[in-house]
């Protein structure tokens, strides 16, 4: 029996090679095509232009603004130029004894210009705004955790694609166990209905044999049932056609021999932590952003352009202007103050929430280890089982051929059989999902940047 088990695993390590090939195909399509991979790819590719985004404040701001106007009517301003030299100029008409000098009247000096252009560049740049800096660090942050929550999700999208494959590899080899046990019922009922036509048996024994084949018609449905459903999800989570037809090698299987011992170390491998540092990093970035409202800001503004009534650009017209601006808000109702306390706050939660997530993780693995030890007994069991079935149903055949055995008992040894092929499949492919989970838990499938 240990030499069966040992035959048995070799195999399976053996397919690995090519079903793996297979398999890691599927995945590398999976990730190109899963549509919420994508999506998670789309949102770190927003972090990031949320990160540029914040180095650009930093950066001088140039802009170019060019106004033309027309304009009639409004107030107008009365220049009393006449009030004051009409009296002056009847002087000096008496003095001269002429009248060379004529009455003037007041000019009024409309407020707005009829026609006028301004066309100027406007420079800024930050010289001290803290807030500013601390946001960029935070951006970058956000940026690295919804890197890690990317892959995160990738290594998840892995696991289902894994144990979606085995789920459909192990519902086709039920389409095959039970057609191979048809032939053995279609054969057993040929059998019968050669001795009940030859008066050896009872018309009961040949109606239990003709309602044992329309019972494995109705199961042969189901499975057939379920392989096309577990090929649809398979299809899904590669995004493509549900009805593509699936390929697979021989038995294919990951290395039945994974290291069972667990080190606390290992939880340093999720990305989930990882996340939740860089988020932690983040929330700490905040938190110094909000204590920097309370300093001042400078800032340096500049002005170069050209005015007039009509587009003209010399000497003539043109102007510049140069400012320095210190802002220091002294007083908001506290809102720098509960904007502190809010980043505090998400300080806290997310330690609290890396506590918890490490202890996810160890629960995580711990369970995934334990799946496995299950796995692993229930498939050396089955092994044996299916052998002893095998021989029993074989001695037990020949004992019915010769009318030795009642066929009750050949019933009997033939569904433990045809129960037991299942059992051991079933327990074959758990025993590769749990493998896949273990890889998933601790974090060995390799990621590509």
């Amino acid at each position: 029996m240990k030499k069966l088990l040992l035959i048995a695993l070799f195999s399976l390590y053996a397919a690995h090679l090519q079903g793996q090939t297979v398999l890691d195909g599927y995945i590398e399509i999976g990730l190109k095509n899963n549509l919420e991979y994508l999506n998670k790819k789309l949102e770190t590719q927003f972090t990031e232009s949320e990160h540029q985004q914040a180095l650009g404040d930093y950066l001088p701001s140039l802009t170019l603004n060019a106004r033309y106007s027309r304009s009639g009517g409004g107030r107008e301003i009365e220049f009393p130029v006449g009030d004051l030299l009409n009296p002056v100029y009847d002087q000096l008409d008496q003095i001269s004894g002429s009248d060379n000098f004529p009455t003037i009247n007041n000019a009024l000096v409309p407020f707005l210009r009829e026609k006028e252009h301004e066309t100027k560049l406007n420079l800024i740049q930050q010289i001290f705004h803290p807030a500013i800096f601390f946001n960029i660090r935070a951006k970058s942050s956000q940026n690295d955790a919804q890197k890690f929550a990317e892959r995160a999700y990738a290594r998840q999208l892995i696991y289902d694609i894994k144990a979606a494959y085995y789920n459909y590899l192990k519902s086709k080899e039920g389409v095959e166990i039970v057609k191979t046990n048809i032939n053995v019922v279609d054969e057993n009922l040929r059998v019968n209905e050669s001795l009940y036509r030859n008066d050896k048996i009872t018309k009961d024994i040949l109606l239990q044999a003709k309602s044992r084949r329309l019972e494995m018609d109705k199961l042969q449905a189901e499975q057939h049932k379920q392989q096309r459903l577990a090929q649809y999800w398979f299809n899904h989570l590669l995004h493509r056609e549900l009805t593509i037809e699936i390929n697979h090698m021989a038995r294919p299987s990951e290395p039945l021999t994974p290291d069972t011992g667990f080190a606390r170390s290992e939880i340093e491998r999720r990305e989930e932590l990882t996340q939740l540092n860089a988020s932690l990093d983040a929330s700490k970035e905040g938190i110094k952003a909000a204590t920097s409202r309370y300093l001042p800001t400078l800032l340096l503004a500049g002005e170069f352009g050209y005015q007039g009534e009509a587009y003209r650009f010399n000497d003539d017209h043109d102007y510049w202007m140069l400012s320095g601006v210190l802002q220091w808000n002294l007083f908001n109702g506290f809102k720098d103050k509960a904007a502190r306390e809010q980043a505090i706050i998400r300080k806290k939660q997310l330690e609290s929430r890396l506590e918890i997530t490490k202890q996810k993780i160890i629960l995580d693995i711990q369970q995934s280890l334990d799946s496995y030890s299950v796995a692993l007994e229930n498939y050396e069991t089955a092994i044996k089982r299916l052998e002893t079935a095998r021989e029993a149903f074989r001695l037990t055949q020949k004992r019915y051929q010769n009318g030795m055995a009642n066929y009750i008992e050949y019933l009997n040894s033939e569904t433990t059989l045809f129960t037991s092929e299942r059992e051991e499949s079933l327990a074959y492919y758990d025993l590769n999902i749990a493998i896949a989970n273990i890889e998933r838990a601790r974090a060995t499938y390799p990621l590509t940047n």
